[in-house]
């Protein structure tokens, strides 16, 4: 009986050793890929002199003609430009940028000054970055008729049309970029006729340390009904800093035109001074070198 019970014992060892393991086979594990992460970091004040920039800003300019071409007289423009990014929503997986530009224009003294509000600009864009180099916009604007003297001061008319925006990033201190707009005139007042127009605003920046910098970006006009055309050129120098807390970006630029057809009464030598107030979704280094 005890050889029979040892028996059954060894043979009850031997069959557990060579059962096969039941174990759960893993599930393969789901590849996560990297996230792309932009090669290029903006600093605050290159997102300042970026149209493209998701920044929400208020800007302040004011433009004194000192010489308007076929008069021996000056005007004057004020600028005020509220711009303000709106981020990204399940319904519309887009950041866009949404700028309005709404003018005081003091016309040339023929035979005297007027002084009232002109046409405001609108454009929306969508935008979409690139890590290898950038950033581009694309989306609707729009020119409203707002202006208080339509035979003096604005073009009269409800304009719409696409506009276009790519800046180039990658390139350390520098930025080379460009905006297109190109709005339709459809409607508005009968006594003007119906503009098309084409904006075309190349911009180059050089930045440099203590948040100064450099920039040329005169916008050139060619405008199809009526027949006209002007080119500028402009250089700046520019700074962004902090006054008790609040990042500001201050400018001043001097601009000409270098080249014009059928533009009457246009400005030929211009002074550009500008104040934009900066802010920033979170604390943002103004200099990337420290400085």
């Amino acid at each position: 009986m005890k050889f029979t019970f040892l028996l059954l014992a060894f043979c009850a060892s031997v069959y557990a050793n060579e059962m096969p393991e039941w174990t759960a086979v893993p599930k393969p594990e789901k590849k996560v890929e990297p996230e792309k992460k932009n090669t290029w970091c903006e600093s605050l004040a290159e997102q300042a002199t970026d149209f493209t920039a998701p920044l929400l800003q208020l800007q302040f300019q004011d433009w004194y003609n000192h010489n308007v071409w076929g008069t021996h007289t000056t005007s004057n423009t004020f600028l005020v430009r509220p711009v303000v990014p709106l981020n990204k929503t399940k319904s519309f997986p887009f950041q866009q940028l949404i700028r309005v530009s709404a003018y005081v224009v003091t016309t040339p003294k023929i035979p005297k000054h007027i002084t009232g509000l002109g046409d405001t600009e609108i454009f929306d864009l969508f935008l979409y970055e690139i890590p290898e180099w950038g950033r581009i916009g694309v989306g609707p604007m729009a020119v409203l008729p707002s202006s208080t003297n339509q035979s003096k001061i604005g073009q009269g008319k409800w304009q719409l049309g696409p506009a276009f925006a790519a800046v180039l990033l990658a390139a350390r201190c520098w930025q080379f970029g460009v905006l297109v707009q190109n709005p339709y005139g459809f409607l508005g007042n009968s006594a003007h006729q119906n503009v098309i127009t084409l904006y075309v605003q190349p911009l180059i920046t050089v930045h440099f340390r203590y948040n100064i910098y450099l920039i040329s970006n005169a916008q050139m006009t060619f405008q199809w009904r009526p027949k006209s055309m002007e080119i500028p050129l402009n250089i700046g120098i520019g700074k962004v800093a902090t006054i008790k807390g609040q990042p500001i970006n201050a400018f001043l630029q001097a601009e000409w035109v270098v080249f014009k057809q059928h533009a009457e009464f246009q400005p030929h030598f211009t002074v550009k001074a500008g104040f934009h107030f900066l802010f920033p979704d979170k604390p943002t280094k103004l200099d990337k070198a420290g400085a």
